[in-house]
């Protein structure tokens, strides 16, 4: 009949097991809000680096559309990993979801920038 796994009622939970699911899960989302705040703080060093034509105000802009197009695909993200945490679990889910995050900071990491002067490039990595 129903293919998916039902977690065990709250009631049949033990403190411990309960205090640990939260930590866990707010673990997972103090990861996400971290990458959040850091790509939000670090925007006025990552704009020049990464859009090095036009004034300063279009790479803020080029910036900021960046975060946006982050902000704009989360909801469907949300969908795309609640099927998975439906089919496969939350644990499977909150894995990828952090996994994919930290790629994202991985790759920005690791990408080449543009030298601020013509002494050579600045590699991140």
């Amino acid at each position: 009949m129903d293919s998916f796994a039902t977690p065990p009622p709250a009631a049949t939970l033990s403190h411990r097991q309960r205090l640990r699911y939260i930590l866990s899960g707010s673990a997972g989302n103090l990861v996400e809000y971290f990458d959040w705040a850091i790509y939000a703080a670090f925007a006025l060093y990552f704009a020049p680096r990464f859009f090095p034509e036009g004034d300063q105000t279009a790479q803020l802009l080029n910036n900021a559309a960046i975060f946006a197009v982050g902000f704009v695909f989360r909801p469907l993200g949300g969908w795309l990993l609640g099927s998975l945490a439906d089919r496969k679990g939350r644990k499977s889910a909150l894995l990828l979801s952090v996994s994919l995050m930290c790629l994202g900071s991985l790759i920005i990491a690791c990408t080449p920038a543009t030298p601020p002067s013509a002494t050579g490039p600045r590699r991140c990595c």
